[in-house]
């Protein structure tokens, strides 16, 4: 008997089912790792900035990781349960961020610039002020928005 045509057949109908499952794997776990969430907030020179949000741990974790530029009126605001000093890395991050660390009615508490991480493993910037929220954006963006520690930024 031979079953060489049976056993290829299936064989390939196996492969390409186990490749389809794989694939809708991977198209699920890499939708909840981008946020799909935005939120406006406006700075105190009026400019509207629109961030992704990120609110889950993965989302946090990932942050603006592996992006190579970031619009001017673009960032990313991480959002906590509770405020805490939330430490921060720049892991995998290619352009060097400003931090703007709020508390639960978006006062600014504090503000940090980070520069990408070239040693592995990265330190973490650990905030001297607890933060409810903390909005990445470019560097230099607060010195060009009129951001301070006590400006309040409006969502």
């Amino acid at each position: 008997m031979n079953f060489d045509g049976k056993i290829t057949a299936a064989a390939i109908l196996a492969v390409l089912v186990l490749a389809l499952a794989l694939g809708i794997l991977w198209l699920i776990s890499a939708n909840q790792l981008h946020p799909t969430k935005t939120a406006t907030l406006r700075m105190p020179d009026g400019t509207i900035v629109a961030a992704e949000v990120a609110d889950t741990p993965a989302l946090r974790e990932k942050g603006l990781m592996l992006r190579e530029s970031l619009c001017e009126a673009c960032g990313m605001l991480f959002v906590f349960q509770e405020p805490a000093r939330h430490p921060f890395w720049m892991k995998n991050t290619l352009i060097p961020l400003e931090l703007i660390y709020m508390n639960e009615s978006f006062g600014v508490v504090e503000i940090a610039q980070l520069q990408p991480c070239k040693n592995d493993p990265c330190n973490s910037y650990l905030p001297v002020q607890a933060a409810t929220y903390v909005l990445e954006v470019n560097e230099g963006f607060a010195g060009r928005h009129n951001i301070s520690v006590g400006s309040k930024l409006l969502s």
